[in-house]
């Protein structure tokens, strides 16, 4: 059912008392998003020179200035209780409602035709049911697509988007996990909310990074440009607050309930300790590398002194396998260089030669063990 078809019957049903809760509070959400005034007004004009009846200016029209009242004042409380994340969204809907007043009493009379004359809207209108669109990429691939509104998505290995029916209409609130990077279309008066386990992350108009696997123990958000707002679920009293600048890193630690703001050049790391940084004392670093960040978008590795145990995790996403340590201790061996989109044997023999490490395969399963006979060679770089 399209946008105009649903704010006809809610339109309707409204005027003549008939809404139940669920299309009362539908109904709201319409009338707060940007744009619909438009279309609002274009279904009234529609539906007022379609009418074959005139009015009957002798019959006692409803309080129209009242209904209006009560709509404004509905939506101003419902704003309120969304005043820190949709505070722009709200400074438009006030001045769109200023300017509107004095011609409310017209539009609630062309309304009041709509739902006593309009032979189109059937008796009582159907609640709209929620649907949710589901987005996968598999593990061992990559997934790009567009929204409804216009934001490109790719998702990483592994990784997952949700939304409702509702996207694009009334709000821009998806769920994800997995790892994803968001080019966002602008909409001030719609944010785009974008909900990771315990963390919901708010743009207008950005690029970021968003890595929040089930299985890792943190929650990684980098922006790029323009600039987010991070929140913890539960946090209304404002401690669980944090805002991004373009090459910012926050890390929020699921276990202990927190987050960090790095900076993941290793020269800024000497000097910095970034575990320190649990909320409510926030650490700020600049100068992320966001090439390293966002590498994965083009089948790209960059490593910096990446270990060996990290590494795999990103190789079994990646590559759809699962990597056995038969020595616990060469998972702590480092990494740094490009690895660009080669196949998993290739990785694996550029693994063996950068240290004494020897592999086999068996299926989707990999072996990795210390290789004593190359041991020596690597001795002077092993501590």
């Amino acid at each position: 059912m399209s946008r105009k078809s649903i704010i006809e019957l809610l339109l309707a049903g409204y005027i003549e008392d008939r809404l139940s809760p669920g299309e009362k509070n539908q109904f709201f959400e319409l009338l707060a998003a940007d744009g619909n005034e438009d279309l609002f007004r274009e279904i009234l004009t529609e539906k007022i020179h379609a009418m074959s009846e005139p009015y009957n200016e002798s019959a006692k029209a409803p309080d129209f200035s009242g209904i209006f009242k009560k709509i404004s004042q509905e939506i101003d409380i419902r704003e309120q209780k969304k005043a820190r994340l949709l505070s722009v969204r709200r400074r438009l809907l006030a001045r769109r409602l200023v300017a509107a007043v004095s011609a409310a009493a017209a539009v609630f009379v062309l309304a009041f035709f709509i739902g006593r004359l309009s032979v189109h809207i059937p008796e009582t209108p159907a609640e709209i049911p929620l649907s949710m669109s589901e987005i996968k990429a598999p593990l061992g691939s990559r997934s790009e697509i567009k929204l409804p509104d216009g934001t490109t998505v790719i998702l990483n290995a592994g990784s997952q988007l949700t939304y409702g029916n509702s996207f694009n209409y009334s709000d821009r609130n998806v769920k994800m996990s997995g790892e994803a990077y968001f080019k966002v279309e602008r909409n001030e008066s719609l944010p785009f909310i974008v909900n990771a386990g315990p963390l919901n992350i708010t743009a207008l108009g950005t690029e970021f990074n968003v890595k929040a696997y089930d299985d890792d123990n943190s929650i990684e958000t980098t922006l790029v440009t323009g600039k987010v707002a991070i929140t913890r679920e539960g946090s209304d009293d404002g401690s669980g607050y944090v805002d991004l600048n373009p090459n910012q890193k926050a890390i929020f630690i699921r276990q202990d309930d927190g987050f960090i703001l790095e900076d993941v050049d290793e020269t800024v790391k000497k000097s910095i300790k970034p575990v320190q940084a649990i909320m409510p004392e926030i650490l700020i670093a600049p100068h992320v590398n966001t090439d390293q960040v966002l590498a994965w978008t083009q089948g790209r590795l960059i490593l910096k002194g990446e270990s060996l145990n990290r590494l795999c995790v990103q190789l079994e996403r990646k590559y759809d396998v699962t990597i056995v340590f038969k020595k616990e201790s060469i998972k702590n061996f480092r990494f740094t260089g490009v690895l660009l989109d080669e196949t998993l044997e290739q990785v694996l023999n550029v693994i063996k030669l950068a240290a004494p490490i020897s592999y086999s395969l068996e299926g989707k399963t990999v072996y990795l063990d210390l290789d004593s006979n190359s041991l020596n060679d690597f001795s002077k770089y092993i501590k």
